[in-house]
């Protein structure tokens, strides 16, 4: 949800984080398909893939320095 401001009516902007909304839940829908073939008992598979999120965040939030980790060579931020 878009707060006030000047950005509250762009539809443009509201249409965007729709299709990023729909995209996010695709690839968890496609992550989930995936996972059902595989004997991952400890969801050990899910448990990486929610800290490569988590991680990919803190570097869109410039709260990590991307610049010390260099396999993110290719990370936006």
């Amino acid at each position: 949800m878009i707060q006030g401001g000047r950005k509250a009516g762009d539809k443009d902007l509201k249409e965007k984080r729709k299709m990023k909304k729909k995209a996010a839940e695709s690839r968890n829908k496609a992550l989930g398909e995936a996972l059902g073939h595989v004997d991952d008992e400890d969801g050990v598979l899910i448990k990486v893939y929610d800290d490569i999120q988590v991680f990919i965040k803190l570097i869109q939030q410039r709260k990590v320095d991307k610049n010390k980790f260099p396999f993110l060579g290719r990370a936006k931020g």
